[in-house]
């Protein structure tokens, strides 16, 4: 196993500093596109995960954008999704 990069690390301690439970699922960087969705599609269904976090960027033989839509605004910890992206231009 490689060893975490330092900005992943220091996201894990800032979790940590402020009282937030995180938890860290590493795929191969070989995880097929069905993989990588259906972690997310689990993510997502579990009432003990209240946002999601995917690090970017991902291996070239995944689609970000397919992956990334899966996350419900309310669970989507970067506001990549339309809904957020258009709350923040709204000042909202």
């Amino acid at each position: 196993t490689c060893a975490l990069p330092i900005y992943v690390r220091n996201k894990i301690k800032g979790c940590e500093e402020v009282g937030i439970r995180s938890y860290s699922f590493n795929l191969p960087a070989s995880a097929s596109q069905h993989d990588a969705e259906n972690l997310v599609k689990e993510l997502v269904a579990s009432d003990n995960i209240h946002g999601i976090l995917v690090q970017l960027p991902l291996p070239s033989h995944l689609d970000e954008q397919a992956i990334l839509k899966l996350i419900p605004p309310a669970k989507d910890v970067d506001g990549f999704c339309a809904q957020n992206v258009g709350n923040l231009a709204m000042n909202r």
